[in-house]
């Protein structure tokens, strides 16, 4: 190949590159995520001199090369600090990675390779939609590419410049991302691989590798002393997300791990990544005729590797192919563990990036090795058309590549729901129409969030940021009705909820957009004094809203609630309360609950929640809130009570209720039935079959005798209930043990399940297991006793009566010995 030739190809390679990259990038993607937001943020403060620190310790701790890079082009751009500067600074990384994986593909495997390879990254889906966003993760390849290239060019020439630059570009790797700190492993694992097969380097390399390692150093020892003279920064991200951290991992962090491993091999040309934010959901890195051509090429790396080392001792001549099958094995194998070690799925596309851009010179390799094969094979006259043929295939591939790219991200993902909803474009939306229509000065600006603080908000939208007041609208709505100002109000879809949007009059919106498929992924209300006071009114007049008064601390007050009376195993009951904000944000952060309690006062459920956080909260503010408690399939049927408070998040101590009689830290609002999912399956040892009154059956009973009792003279007994309507009356149970004159020796009175299931919260068809303890007279003397049972209302003694007369059931005859 000459090289006009290669030039040429070069120019096509990158043109195509650059286009994929720069194409209508002011306008796709249309979202613009809460992280890359961050990165926005901090780009913004440094070019405005805010800061300009060694690592960005926010957020969990942020490699600082790539805001710098986004700095620098809001600065060539006049002082655009949108989101354009960032994409921009992504687009131009990813072009100039093109031209780096080109030459450390033509350095170590030739320019075919080089070529074929650059071509593959260039028109990759993965590094196209990488290089169009806004993360900092898109400069780790192009720092660790130069790296391997500069080295390997320094080690081939024996060029102490060579070795300065690529320890400079090594140094300058750890500025990029968190998975950079395994990058030294690759050089690590192939100085191994070179120990065992070509024994130490010659001496004219020690000072070549010691200007390598020095300069390394050098660049390096900036945020080196910064992470020894903060401590905690450094793992503050890994702790995060490794699945050998207590309480990240789950319970078997192996197990973890060796799904990581298969999720991440899987991802090559299996099944991708399913986040919609990284990719089109499942697709996998490489597509079409790409997929082989990666195998073959990662065949022949291995092959070449440990060829290598056999045939060491007996090679004198040059094993750099070898080597450069060994510095891929090493490549891969220690750039693979930032995903196999990481918990976080929706990562696994960032913490892969280690891999590239080795990883598009195998398919290029792979190629290059059946081309040299066919052409081998075939008669000499043939091997013109042969190579022809070979030229025309992987153009062919390539070609297609570059339309399977355009399409997908383009046509399929660019107007795909979920790549506008989870890359957030309802918040960008919601961000563009405050900047544009809030007016802080004049209204109070309520902006619905998950996120509370959005970073894309306070990127976007710097004018309205600072004076919004925030709250979720899944489950919160918050009013100010003694302020004779106007409010509005902006929902995103991601934190919209119909029921509590009803709250809003129809004719107050002022804003709608949507998503391509049809969804609204914006939608705003302005609300003047009067309408705010009525919305107040709705709410508090509400007739479906029990009224109730419960003042907690002397900084929240509740005013009313609704709840659903009854919910089944394994549903959930949703509690919608009205609090009136006593105070201004206290001092400390509240957590307001909801706690299903049983009859002995165990939490059983809860929603913990600050839907509209304690730091926004202002006197005479009236607080929709709506909880979700969840129940465990597993909460045994029966009666509960529902009660809300308010916690100190850092020390757990809860408001006190004013004016309780005693000290109370709870409101309990009513009772509520957890029905069984399903019948009970209820099989006594003794069949009866009895009715009681109108509504109730005892199907029969279990008796644990006095001599089978783990304590003596205790009689263990079990009755099986029935509801065959829903009783009128919360029933008393009584079982008794009767002499034979009669007489009383033993009872056991209360309501059914120890309390926990009152026959006024049964339905026809529930079963009920009622257990009982009798303790018997040690002095009762020897003879025939028997056991009854029955019901009875307590305030009146009254009995329920027994089909076929009679006010209880005998049950057994007893025999005390």
């Amino acid at each position: 190949m000459s090289t006009r030739t290669e030039i040429s190809l070069m120019a096509v390679v990158l043109a195509a590159a650059t286009l994929l990259r720069l194409l209508w990038l002011d306008a796709v993607p249309v979202g613009w995520h809460h992280d890359e937001a961050l990165m926005g943020i901090m780009a913004s403060e440094v070019y405005r001199g805010v800061q300009r620190p060694i690592f960005f310790t926010g957020f969990l701790g942020q490699e600082p090369l790539y805001v710098y890079l986004s700095a620098g082009v809001m600065w060539l751009m006049g002082g655009n600090q949108d989101v354009l500067p960032l994409r921009i600074t992504s687009a131009l990384v990813g072009i100039a990675t093109v031209g780096v994986t080109y030459l450390l593909g033509r350095e170590l495997l030739g320019r075919r390779v080089g070529i074929i390879g650059s071509a593959f990254l260039g028109l990759s889906f993965w590094q196209v939609m990488l290089s169009r966003d806004g993360y900092r993760v898109i400069t780790q390849p192009l720092l660790e590419g130069a790296t391997i290239f500069l080295l390997w060019r320094a080690a081939r020439h024996n060029s102490i410049r060579y070795y300065a630059a690529a320890g400079a570009a090594l140094g300058a790797t750890f500025y990029t991302y968190l998975g950079a700190r395994l990058f030294p492993g690759v050089l690590l694992l192939f100085a191994l691989w070179w120990l065992f097969v070509r024994g130490w380097p010659p001496a004219r390399a020690w000072a070549g590798l010691g200007v390598f390692v020095g300069f390394a150093a050098v660049v390096a020892a900036p945020l080196a002393l910064f992470f020894i003279t903060n401590p905690g920064t450094f793992s503050a991200r890994i702790d995060q997300v490794s699945v050998f951290q207590p309480g990240v991992g789950g319970a078997d962090p192996l197990v973890a791990l060796g799904q990581n491993i298969v999720k991440l091999l899987a991802t090559f040309t299996v099944y991708g990544e399913t986040l919609w934010r990284y990719n089109i959901s499942g697709r996998p890195i490489f597509v079409g005729g790409a997929v082989p051509l990666f195998y073959v090429g990662l065949i022949v790396v291995i092959w070449s590797a440990i060829r290598g080392k056999f045939r060491a001792r007996s090679a004198q001549g040059n094993l750099s192919k070898q080597a450069a099958g060994a510095m891929a094995i090493a490549w891969f194998s220690a750039m693979l563990f930032p995903s196999f070690l990481s918990v976080d799925v929706g990562g696994y596309t960032f913490r892969s990036m280690g891999l590239v851009p080795m990883l598009y010179l195998m398919p290029a390799l792979g190629a290059v090795v059946l081309w040299d094969w066919a052409a081998s094979r075939v008669p000499r006259a043939w091997r013109q058309r042969t190579q022809g043929a070979f030229v025309g295939l992987i153009a062919a591939i390539l070609l297609v590549e570059a339309g399977m790219t355009y399409r997908d991200y383009f046509v399929v993902w660019a107007d795909s729901f979920g790549g506008a909803y989870e890359d957030m474009a309802d918040i960008v939306a919601a961000a563009r129409f405050v900047e544009r229509e809030a007016r802080p000065a004049g209204e109070d600006v309520f902006i619905s969030s998950d996120y509370y603080r959005h970073a894309v908000i306070a990127h976007l939208a710097p004018r309205v940021y600072p004076r919004a007041r925030w709250f979720d609208g899944n489950s919160a709505i918050v009013f100010s009705p003694q302020k004779a100002r106007d409010s509005l109000y902006v929902f995103p879809f991601s934190a919209r909820s119909e029921r509590i949007e009803s709250l809003l009059p129809v004719e107050a919106m002022v804003g709608r957009s949507f998503f391509s498929n049809g969804t609204e992924d914006l939608v705003a209300y302005r609300l003047t004094p009067a309408q705010v006071e009525t919305a107040v009114n709705k709410v508090l007049d509400d007739p479906s809203f029990t009224r109730f008064r419960g003042n907690l601390g002397n900084e929240i007050e509740l005013l009313g609630y609704r709840m659903d009376p009854r919910t089944q195993q394994g549903d959930k009951i949703e509690v919608t309360a009205i609090w009136r904000l006593l105070e201004n944000a206290p001092a400390e952060d509240r957590v307001i609950f909801a706690h299903l309690l049983d009859v002995k006062g165990a939490m059983l459920a809860q929603y913990d929640t600050s839907a509209y956080p304690s730091s926004e909260w202002q006197a005479d503010d009236i607080l929709v809130e709506r909880y979700t408690v969840g129940i465990d399939d597993q909460v045994p049927a029966g009666k509960y009570s529902m009660v809300v408070g308010v916690y100190d998040r850092k020390t757990q101590a809860r408001l006190p209720v004013v004016g309780a009689p005693k000290m109370e830290d709870t409101l309990r609002l009513a009772d509520i039935k957890v029905a069984a999912s399903e019948p009970a399956d209820i099989a006594p040892a003794n069949r009866l079959g009895k009715n009681l009154g109108e509504a109730i059956d005892l199907l029969g009973f279990d008796l644990l005798r006095p001599q089978q009792s783990a304590t003596p003279r205790v009689l263990g007994l079990s009755l099986f209930w029935q509801a065959r309507a829903v009783p009128t009356e919360d029933y008393t149970v009584f079982v008794q043990v009767l002499n034979a004159e009669g007489q009383l020796v033993a009872q056991s009175d209360g309501q059914p399940a120890e309390g926990s299931f009152p026959t006024s919260f049964w339905e026809p068809g529930d079963r009920i297991l009622d257990r009982h303890e009798l303790k018997l007279d040690g002095g009762l003397p020897p003879g025939r006793y028997s056991v009854i049972a029955g019901m009875y209302v307590l305030a009146t003694g009254k009995r329920l009566l027994v089909e076929g007369g009679g006010d209880y059931i005998t049950l057994t005859q007893l025999d005390l010995r």
